[in-house]
């Protein structure tokens, strides 16, 4: 079933001829079957060239493997701190080969894995990994950065080393001036996009060689939130200890502030979502934003020059997606909240 994508209007016929079409190949994912495709928690989707599909689920087995018309072809891993256990498997990357890299946020450890997902190598991550993304089919990551003390870093880790190699290092917002965004990705030919914070639409960028390019920004107006996510937002904030937090700066003020009152600060949503940038292999990248809606995600696309080309839509939330050759994965819920993963051709 091919998908009709919601194009935005541009003053360049050229640059929208630069947009890709989208066609639904495959999904994974069921409520009950079982096996492998009963997914539970889908923490980070990969795609390779041929169409073969990586699903990294919180539940074990922690890696799966599909085919391009979603059937299983291996499990590997399960929760846990020892070889092929993973506590927060934030980023699998398909290499060369079909060798599979997996970046684990919270044992700041790197696994390399063989074809059958069978664990080659464990490496220590030497410092917190804020985000992380995959050049194609190399092998070589890049890591975000943060040392919570106003100091970012972008790291090129190649498939052969041991170490991560230092590209630039950067200020991260000053507390209340916003956070740094977890949103890295490489392009084919090894520039490395990044965000400091989406609350300003800016992507920085720089060549493989880490010299410093023009940034991507686009002059458009924050998205605004509905009440009804307004409210969640406090909601979440109250949950994890939001209203404690209000109590005790009343305490040391003197007044009656509460966090939870503000609502100037939850009427804007961020540019773009968590973990947003993706490069394909024509070296576009691609952006995904918070235009959205609860059944929608718009991606902004921009040329490997850094031309703005327009948006792509469709018609699901994604939660995390993968591209490589001429394949798309993004992971969704179904309208009943079952998790499934699809399969998109991109022409």
């Amino acid at each position: 079933m091919f998908l009709l994508a919601a194009l935005a209007w541009f003053d360049a016929a050229p640059a929208a001829a630069q947009l890709p079409r989208l066609a639904r190949v495959a999904e994974i994912g069921c409520e009950d079957c079982g096996d492998a495709r009963q997914l539970s928690l889908t923490w980070d989707v990969a795609v390779d060239e041929s169409g073969n599909v990586l699903v990294v689920d919180r539940d074990a087995p922690t890696l799966r493997a599909f085919d391009k018309t979603g059937k299983p072809l291996w499990g590997r891993g399960r929760p846990g701190a020892g070889p092929g256990e993973y506590r927060f498997a934030m980023r699998a990357a398909l290499g060369p080969d079909a060798t599979v890299h997996v970046v684990d946020m919270r044992l700041r450890r790197l696994t390399r894995l063989r074809a059958d997902g069978s664990v080659a190598k464990s490496l220590t991550i030497p410092f917190f990994v804020a985000g992380s993304a995959a050049r194609g089919r190399m092998g070589e990551l890049v890591l975000l950065t943060d040392d919570f003390k106003r100091t970012g870093t972008v790291y090129r880790w190649l498939a052969g080393a041991d170490a991560p190699a230092l590209v630039t290092s950067f200020q991260t917002p000053a507390p209340g001036e916003g956070t740094l965004s977890g949103s890295i990705a490489v392009a084919p030919n090894g520039t490395i996009a990044y965000l400091l914070t989406a609350d300003t639409y800016a992507i920085h960028r720089v060549s493989s060689s880490g010299q410093a390019l023009p940034d991507l920004t686009r002059d458009i107006a924050r998205p605004r939130r509905t009440p009804e996510e307004i409210a969640a937002m406090k909601n979440r904030m109250a949950m994890v200890g939001g209203a404690s937090k209000a109590a005790q700066e009343s305490k040391s003020s003197g007044g009656s502030k509460s966090l939870l009152a503000d609502d100037e600060r939850f009427r804007f949503k961020p540019h773009a979502s968590a973990d947003a940038l993706r490069y394909d292999d024509a070296g576009r990248l691609w952006v995904r934003t918070l235009r959205g809606t609860d059944t929608s995600t718009v991606f902004d696309l921009f040329s490997g020059a850094g031309a703005y080309l327009g948006e792509v839509t469709l018609p699901t939330r994604v939660e995390s997606y993968s591209l490589a050759g001429s394949y798309l994965a993004t992971a969704t819920d179904r309208a009943d909240g079952t998790p499934m993963v699809v399969l998109w051709t991109v022409h």
